[in-house]
């Protein structure tokens, strides 16, 4: 189950009603799967500073545990811009067969620009895999490097995926459509997916970027208003509704938009968020 589909079960809801309840002092009463749950929840809602004191205790009440440690090495990697912090952290984890131990491995690759690497690693531990997790191996992999925008990795790694109705994969499949420009097909297919879980923000941002792609934009606004209806302070839709709303020359809405969004981002606005370019493009426009 995808963590957008967990923090919406009654499992989940459960277990974040019961760390409310104890508070950090009581993390020995939870799993380090717990834990690690509950820290992906909170960076899920931008408290990440909330994220990073569960994981740490985390960390040292279960030391060499995989979860915590993939977190703490993914933030290095991703927020902190820290291969080697994210190498110290990695190389922490007990278990060096876990799949989730060569995820995150080959991610440091692919962040040094080393994909091609990454991917003869991958495929060297692919003999080494459970036949049973064979199937979860090769969408993992595959969605590892559609994050990085590695389509044609991703695309080849997915080829021999055998359950073509499961959800990830169709939302592999969405994306790769999008980036080869067949729209219509992506926006078919992130309804199909929404008709599912008409409440995952992830689809509504997916299918707001296809449709923005298209040239769409009141039907991109539209969706970006679903997300933040579930999700207020959703900061894609934000940015994604603040870009459509430019392009149809709402500019006093655009501007509100991307505030909020900025607000909401803190420090931790993305480098391919080009904010400076729109607020160039609007001065010029007043």
């Amino acid at each position: 189950m995808a963590y957008n589909d967990y923090f919406q079960s009654s499992e989940f809801h459960d277990l974040l009603h019961q760390y409310e309840e104890s508070g950090l002092e009581h993390l020995s009463d939870f799993s380090s799967a717990d834990l690690t749950d509950l820290a992906e929840y909170f960076h899920s809602i931008g408290d990440m500073d909330q994220a990073l004191k569960i994981i740490d205790s985390a960390i040292a009440i279960y030391p060499g545990a995989v979860g915590p440690l993939i977190f703490r090495a993914r933030t290095a990697l991703v927020k902190d811009a820290n291969p080697m912090m994210a190498y110290y952290y990695a190389d922490l984890i007990d278990d060096k067969t876990d799949l989730d131990y060569y995820y995150i491995q080959a991610e440091i690759m692919v962040y040094n620009n080393e994909a091609e690497k990454a991917n003869d690693y991958l495929l060297g531990k692919y003999e080494e895999v459970n036949e049973d997790d064979r199937q979860d191996y090769l969408l993992d992999v595959a969605t590892l490097f559609a994050d990085y925008e590695l389509w044609d990795y991703a695309d080849s790694w997915s080829q021999n995926y055998e359950d073509k109705d499961e959800s990830d994969y169709l939302e592999l499949q969405g994306r790769l459509m999008s980036v080869r420009q067949e729209y219509d097909k992506a926006e078919e297919v992130f309804n199909r997916l929404l008709d599912r879980n008409p409440f995952s923000t992830a689809y509504w941002n997916l299918l707001a970027c296809t449709q923005f792609y298209a040239k769409d934009f009141q039907k991109c606004i539209s969706s970006c208003d679903y997300a933040l209806a579930i999700q207020p302070e959703n900061a894609d839709a934000l940015l994604t509704k603040a870009n459509a709303l430019f392009y149809i020359g709402n500019i006093k809405d655009a501007v509100a938009n991307y505030v909020h969004y900025m607000t909401v981002c803190g420090e931790d606005i993305p480098d391919d968020a080009d904010l400076e370019e729109y607020f160039n493009q609007i001065m010029n426009s007043q």
